[in-house]
């Protein structure tokens, strides 16, 4: 009967109620999923990245599948560099594909997004704000064989649903030399509001408001601290991300910040306690790994056992320039 229960809940969730996005606990694992404006916001000219998570594994289905599950992978480039010093453009793809349940519910999703960022200030303080956008190609699948209704009776469902969509966003970073540097943004994604209609009712996928942050702050030649917070508001819900990392740098004398991480995070979702997070980071010579993994502390904590989610993350960014002028003052996730 647990599980009975559990798979309803789930399947309520994902099949009429999914308008919603995924949510990731490492939230930079994929800035351009984050917001639009995030875009080419690194130091470097190329970035790849990839992300799985994998939610409620505690629990599988009669057909050997975790409940749910997700994958994504992004890659952008920062541009014009060279010519005009601490301004970029910013130009990348962002994919991801997640399936839930017994009736396999599916959403693909792909997005192209372009980023303008102008520097300003000068001396020891620098700042940068820029400007993002969003166009968005959506896929939803579902396993309509297995739908069955009150009835016993197989509706006509459309196994697929395709959608265009698109998004906005805005950054704002200020570096106070190597001491401390803060970037504070924000997005509105789903801006069209597509519906997503397996039946003829249907639901619509809401529009979605997030406003994040994140810092760096050297505490020492080897220690820094790495703070940062998320809030998402969609459809009537919200959720928090809020945490640090603690890093510990390998050789103080290097300019790369080679070196290890480790974090604590809290999600909270209207209003109540959601998850506590840890996670461990490595950062060496322009690679990323990171193992992130959400302590279920919701009401579906007994189901689960307490295991909410694990997510592994990775990401690559490539120097393809040596020119100091092309260095892009900003934070390092």
């Amino acid at each position: 009967m647990r599980f009975i229960g559990l798979v309803c809940t789930v399947l309520i969730c994902t099949v009429f109620a999914r308008a919603q996005d995924v949510a990731f606990s490492q939230i930079h694992a994929l800035p351009q999923y984050l917001n639009p404006a995030m875009t080419g916001f690194f130091d470097g000219n190329i970035r790849a990245s990839a992300i799985y998570r994998n939610q409620w594994f505690a629990i599988n289905s009669p057909y050997g599948k975790s409940m749910l599950q997700t994958v994504g992978a992004a890659v952008d480039g920062s541009f014009l560099k060279g010519k005009y010093k601490r301004n970029y453009l910013g130009i990348g793809l962002c994919v991801y594909n997640d399936w839930a349940g017994d009736l396999s519910f599916r959403t693909t999703d792909a997005t192209i997004n372009i980023a303008y960022s102008k520097g300003f200030g000068r001396g020891d303080v620098k700042h940068s704000l820029a400007l993002g956008l969003q166009g968005e190609f959506r896929m939803y699948g579902i396993n309509a064989a297995k739908a069955v209704f009150s009835d016993g009776v197989t509706e006509n469902i459309s196994p697929n649903v395709m959608n265009f969509d698109a998004g906005v966003g805005l950054r704002y970073h200020i570096a106070f030399r190597s001491r401390l540097s803060w970037y504070v943004a924000g997005a509105y994604t789903h801006i069209l509001q597509p519906r997503q209609k397996f039946i003829s009712m249907g639901s619509k996928t809401q529009g979605k408001i997030t406003v994040h942050s994140g810092a760096v702050v050297d505490i020492t030649p080897r220690f820094n601290l790495l703070p940062s917070a998320m809030f998402v508001y969609q459809g009537g819900l919200w959720q928090v991300n809020a945490g640090t990392y603690v890093q510990y740098i390998f050789d103080s004398f290097s300019d790369e910040r080679n070196g290890i991480s480790f974090g604590i995070f809290s999600r909270f979702a209207n209003p109540a306690p959601d998850a506590l997070i840890a996670s461990v980071r490595l950062d060496y010579k322009g690679f990323q790994a990171v193992v992130g993994y959400d302590f279920n502390i919701s009401a579906l904590h007994r189901a689960t056992n307490a295991q909410g989610a694990i997510e592994l993350g990775v990401s690559y960014i490539a120097q393809l320039q040596k020119n100091k002028r092309d260095k892009t003052p900003c934070i390092q996730f």
